[in-house]
């Protein structure tokens, strides 16, 4: 799964810091094969959430979860200006 964030000019830094604390803890969250907070070198305010899961039924358990709540929570707090969610399956 990749989520594309563009957040405002002044919420980038709580943006940061939420979702990094979220991709930092992201060895606790069962299934979780590699979760990363990347920033667009050439677009400022644009970020993508790069989530890789075990499978889809251990992905949508996580969207269930008190942390993935938390962040969303802490999320809910910047200007977000566009998000675009992307599901991907591997073979």
């Amino acid at each position: 799964m990749i989520v594309t964030y563009e957040i405002a000019e002044a919420d980038r830094a709580a943006f940061e810091r939420a979702a990094g604390a979220h991709a930092a803890a992201s060895d606790t969250y069962p299934g979780c094969l590699r979760f990363s907070v990347g920033h667009d070198i050439n677009h400022p305010g644009r970020y993508q959430l790069i989530e890789l899961w075990h499978d889809e039924h251990l992905l949508n358990e996580h969207g269930r979860s008190e942390a993935f709540q938390r962040t969303m929570t802490a999320l809910k707090q910047c200007r977000i200006l566009q998000m675009q969610p992307d599901r991907y399956k591997i073979p």
